[in-house]
């Protein structure tokens, strides 16, 4: 079992609660913050994870419970759970790199990203990700989609999700629908 730490410090909050603070109150060591959308595992450890985090997150509504202004979600409890089995950070970091794609919002893709293995675009969740899944259960879209060499494939999925630029077209959408989003 692997982490994909984020790299924050252990006093920095995030939603209200640092990771020193977590560990604190789950009478643990320090461990890092990683993010709740990245798991790796062999499958014969998924229930050792299961079993870890269901802990984990009743423990935290028991304290929840005993004091109402606790606020923590799903990356804490999957953070606390790595560190009670032991899981180490990715070995090889430079396959894999938590990429923001946003316009208007910090960014750090770029061509070098490209390349990588795997991209980690959390910030594509209610846009690029979106549109890839509507090309990809448009039948006629998916048919073309399946003949693209490999280059063409990743030029594709770059123009959706903001690798290694944000297109024109991709910068409008995105910006209309966090204002749909927030006028709703």
């Amino acid at each position: 079992m692997v982490t994909m730490p984020v790299g924050y410090e252990h006093a920095h909050r995030v939603n209200g609660l640092s990771t020193e603070e977590l560990a604190d109150l789950l009478g643990q060591e320090t461990f890092d913050y990683c993010g709740g959308e990245f798991v790796a595992a062999m499958t014969g450890r998924l229930p050792e994870l299961v079993e870890a985090a269901e802990d984990v997150y009743a423990r935290l509504m028991e304290a929840h419970r005993a004091d109402n202004s606790l606020a923590f979600e799903e990356a804490h409890v999957l953070s606390a759970a790595y560190a009670q089995l032991g899981a180490g950070p990715l070995a090889d970091p430079q396959a894999v790199r938590r990429m923001w794609t946003q316009p208007l919002k910090f960014r750090n893709v770029g061509e070098v990203d490209l390349g990588r293995a795997l991209w980690h675009v959390p910030a594509e969740k209610r846009y690029g990700l979106r549109r890839l899944y509507g090309d990809l259960t448009s039948e006629s879209k998916a048919l073309a989609l399946a003949n693209y060499e490999d280059s063409a494939w990743v030029a594709h999925l770059g123009s959706r999700l903001g690798v290694p630029r944000n297109s024109p077209k991709k910068w409008v959408s995105d910006v209309a629908g966090a204002v749909r989003r927030r006028v709703r």
